[in-house]
């Protein structure tokens, strides 16, 4: 009698269903919530760069060139991305401009006779800015008429889902953006001395 029993066990698949969903639902769980994450940080990512791009536009023209207006701009663009989630106004936000007289400079490092262009022991370098370090060679600020800015803004969030704390990773993501537009031409050019030769 008992050994038709465990006959009739080891031939049923009852319940077996059961386990093997189990077994399979948190693996699952972790993927789908792994794809909602990020999903919406690209979402996110998205509404971080049209609000730049248009903060940038806006700080292009002669009444944001004032540090006034700047905070006003930069607030807009914090308000734009809090906008996309309730759950991210605990973000944290960087905002940077840096302005440099043409497109081509911005964003390049400081010229410098190093290998590869790289500011090594031994070798020396053009410091554009006069800062006594070798960087790429932009002001802080937005600049004045007619210069190329560079502006940059970074969110730390706190993810939707804790895939990453899970796994021993951040429980905040960290997008940004970028972007490099030319001020209007609403007077002249500010003109820039060169800057003094220094060693790396």
């Amino acid at each position: 009698m008992i050994r038709r029993l465990i006959k009739r066990l080891r031939r049923s698949r009852r319940g077996s269903t059961l386990i093997e969903f189990a077994m399979v639902a948190p693996v699952l769980m972790v993927v789908i919530m792994g794809l909602l994450d990020m999903t919406y940080r690209l979402y996110a990512k998205s509404m971080l760069e049209g609000a730049v791009q248009k903060a940038a536009r806006d700080s292009t023209l002669e009444s944001g060139a004032t540090g006034a207006a700047n905070a006003t701009i930069d607030g807009n663009v914090k308000t734009t991305f809090e906008s996309v989630n309730g759950s991210v106004t605990d973000s944290s936000f960087t905002f940077t401009r840096r302005n440099f007289s043409t497109f081509t400079s911005a964003g390049a490092m400081e010229p410098s006779t190093g290998p590869g262009g790289q500011c090594a022991l031994g070798y020396t370098y053009v410091d554009i800015n006069n800062n006594n370090s070798w960087d790429d060679g932009g002001i802080d600020g937005q600049g004045g008429a007619n210069d190329a800015t560079l502006y940059t803004v970074q969110v730390n969030y706190k993810s939707l889902f804790p895939i990453n704390a899970l796994f021993g990773g951040p429980a905040t993501q960290t997008i940004r953006s970028t972007t490099v537009l030319r001020n209007q031409p609403y007077g002249n050019q500010a003109t820039r001395a060169a800057g003094p030769t220094r060693n790396c």
